[in-house]
């Protein structure tokens, strides 16, 4: 089970690095897609997921934000009956302010990874960019899609891949 937490933490995690970008394609780091997003909207969205983010195991709410398990002090103050703990919803969290001197007042739970990982999708949708990314497993890097050139040879790369499963569940099955 924590395999799975962990990967749907990382796909979340993915997720977030790949639908974040600055709205400028010279903005290529992962330490800027990650760390110095130029916007207060998403910086706050990353802070209450991917640093103080709280999510629902078989009902039990736990601590996946880095900044939580890494403080034993702010960990045990998010899980007692202490702070506000609000549903996960992208548009009220990006509003949040967030508290960076103390322990946070607020924390947002989330229903599963998966579905903050989908919220967090939808909400990235809305935002508007003359561009997209796609996250590269394989060179643990982001790819700027941002021609007819660049898709095309994306879409080829998965279709090879595509057919390189077809091929091994043939031949196993």
């Amino acid at each position: 089970m924590q395999g799975i937490a962990v990967m749907n933490f990382w796909d979340m995690y993915q997720c977030w690095q790949t639908k974040h970008l600055h709205n400028s394609p010279r903005s290529r780091s992962k330490f800027a897609v990650i760390c110095q997003v130029k916007s207060p909207i998403t910086t706050k969205l990353y802070w209450f997921t991917v640093e103080f983010g709280l999510c629902k195991q078989n009902g039990i709410i736990k601590a996946y934000g880095a900044g939580l398990l890494s403080s034993y002090g702010e960990l045990i103050h998010s899980l007692s009956d202490e702070p506000e703990l609000r549903d996960f919803d992208p548009d009220a969290t990006a509003v949040q302010p967030y508290q960076d001197q103390t322990y946070q007042p607020v924390y947002f739970v989330s229903e599963s990874f998966s579905d903050a990982k989908a919220k967090l999708r939808a909400y990235a949708a809305r935002i508007k960019r003359p561009f997209s990314v796609k996250y590269d497993p394989y060179t643990f890097s982001i790819e700027l899609l941002d021609s007819p050139q660049k898709i095309h040879r994306s879409l080829a790369n998965v279709r090879d891949e595509l057919h390189l499963l077809i091929d091994a569940l043939n031949i196993i099955s």
